[in-house]
């Protein structure tokens, strides 16, 4: 009972608890694991996966449970109010507006990867996870997701959503110094892309 107090005072109902989290004084991670297969048998927490628990709402038509997106949200980009991470792929170009096409793969860069690319299941749910270039924080993940466009386009497509991509930098207020500091860390085709489309003259000085 103990830790079930401990965890409702952190954690909000229908939240994801992820279990290599929790760290208690005096208390081995996998006696911590035996605790949460007991409170989920006494039914005083529940399992979404293995190593993901969460306190349910209670709804009219029953408990809830958590919802996917928030679960890779939590974990792999906005950890506590700090940001780890972002997405990529498909999934930030259908966001930006450059595609219509819905992603059935969710593909992640962040910085508890320590692999390259490496590909997860989360219910039935494939993820792609990716290491950063550099490490991500919150003043730096916006201009490395919009970098990493780069790599998955081709010029045509980066002249025929010039404005939309114009916009994006200018809101963000993008500067020249940031682009030089990271550009070495990616391929030549992401350099010649935005040279070549002359994207790299709407940074601000």
């Amino acid at each position: 009972m103990e830790l079930v107090n401990y965890l409702k005072q952190k954690y909000d109902l229908n939240t994801p608890i992820f279990i290599n989290d929790i760290e208690i004084d005096g208390v081995s991670s996998d006696n911590i694991r035996q605790c949460f297969s007991r409170l989920v048998k006494n039914k005083l927490i529940k399992r979404y996966v293995n190593g993901i628990y969460y306190f349910p709402k209670k709804t009219i038509i029953g408990e809830s449970t958590l919802s996917f997106e928030d679960v890779i949200f939590r974990k792999y980009i906005n950890a506590d109010s700090k940001i780890i991470g972002y997405y990529t792929g498909l999934s930030f170009l259908n966001k930006l507006g450059m595609t219509t096409q819905v992603p059935n793969v969710i593909e992640v860069t962040t910085n508890i990867e320590k692999s390259k690319k490496r590909d997860i299941n989360v219910k039935d749910r494939k993820i792609i996870l990716r290491r950063g270039k550099v490490l991500i924080n919150n003043d730096n993940y916006k201009i490395l997701q919009f970098l990493d466009i780069f790599n998955q386009v081709e010029l045509y497509q980066v002249k025929e959503n010039y404005d939309l991509l114009k916009c994006y930098i200018l809101n963000n207020k993008f500067k020249k110094d940031d682009l030089q500091e990271l550009l070495p860390k990616y391929s030549k085709k992401t350099i010649n892309l935005i040279v070549e489309s002359g994207l790299i003259y709407e940074f601000a000085s």
